[in-house]
């Protein structure tokens, strides 16, 4: 009888041991679900971000170009007027 109820107990705290285990494993399984989720959402802020600068250094050069044809065309017009179109 004796043996009976330290078996019983000792079941009882393997299969204790298995369910932290299990909720264990579960967890780490989560906690890298999350990491792939955070380093998406990293990667995807970084595209964007690129693609600002990208927009934004686009825009310069489009701002740069356009003076540069105002000025051809002031000096092609011998300095005499300012116009922009």
């Amino acid at each position: 009888m004796e043996q009976n109820a330290a078996a019983e107990l000792s079941a009882l705290r393997l299969l204790g041991r298995l369910s932290v285990q299990q909720r264990l494993a579960r967890v780490d399984h989560r906690l890298r679900l999350a990491r792939l989720l955070v380093d998406g959402i990293l990667d995807e802020r970084s595209r964007v971000e690129r693609q600002l600068r990208e927009a934004e250094q686009a825009e310069r050069d489009a701002g740069t170009q356009e003076l540069g044809t105002a000025i051809r065309r002031y000096l092609a017009q011998g300095g005499r007027s300012w116009t922009t179109s």
